[in-house]
């Protein structure tokens, strides 16, 4: 399963102007998806993991100001699996800051964590 180019404005940064006015950030969600089998043969959403829910809590984490991408990433993959303790094996969340105060061009900075069961 996957969730890719998720956007959202954050309060995500070490800088008093990052906490102060945030940034754009982007989420990509990837996981091994265990109940395709019974979400396919139902066709029920109470037997998948829906899309909106992960979503709600991407926006939710993300809504808590943090100074580092690696604890926010760290504790989105932490909350959907707690939401969907038996829906997913390998969780891999990126976290993209749009447009980091570098100094100079460039176009994201980002991390990867991955979550195992």
């Amino acid at each position: 399963m996957e969730l890719k180019g998720m956007r959202f404005r954050a309060r995500i940064g070490c800088l008093e102007s990052e906490q102060l006015y945030g940034g754009v950030f982007e989420v990509d969600f990837r996981a091994e998806y265990l109940l395709l089998g019974r979400a396919a043969a139902s066709d029920e959403l109470r037997d998948a993991a829906d899309y909106s829910a992960i979503f709600r809590i991407v926006e939710a984490e993300l809504s808590q100001p943090a100074l580092l991408l690696e604890s926010v990433a760290a504790r989105i993959a932490k909350a959907i699996r707690s939401a969907f303790p038996d829906a997913f094996g390998r969780i891999e969340l990126t976290l993209r800051k749009m447009r980091p105060p570098v100094g100079g061009a460039c176009a994201w900075a980002s991390i990867t964590v991955t979550d195992l069961p």
